[in-house]
């Protein structure tokens, strides 16, 4: 009888954890905001990429940002995600940075509460 409670409580247990997971991971995919949407050739293939910066804000509402990054979705049918760092009101410029004919990103995330720091990253 003993053996047979502690079966119960563990199906229980892991019933209810595995319930709380999903709605937590429903909770967050349904916060995400693109800022923004560019498309242009960014792979030399002469086709036209889409590029997303897309965010998870902090519960409360504030301007930091909790997760940050760039879907890509290529001409070539593929989706790229690519994490960057959390931060304040990121910012994407397209140029072409090694002087090759294809396009760059190069992302700017302020850190610092000022805007002081900032982390740049270049694609």
């Amino acid at each position: 009888m003993r053996k047979e409670l502690i079966l119960i409580f563990t199906i229980i247990l892991l019933v209810s954890l595995t319930t709380i997971t999903g709605v937590y991971a429903i909770e967050e995919k349904a916060k995400i905001i693109t800022l923004s949407k560019k498309e242009l050739d960014i792979t030399g293939d002469g086709l036209k990429d889409t590029i997303h910066l897309n965010v998870l804000p902090y519960q409360n509402k504030s301007s930091y940002y909790k997760k940050i990054y760039l879907k890509i979705n290529a001409s070539n049918h593929k989706t790229y995600m690519i994490p960057l760092e959390s931060g304040l009101k990121p910012t994407l410029k397209f140029v072409d940075l090694n002087d090759d004919s294809v396009m760059d990103i190069f992302a700017n995330i302020p850190i610092g509460e000022n805007g002081d720091e900032c982390n740049n990253f270049v694609y």
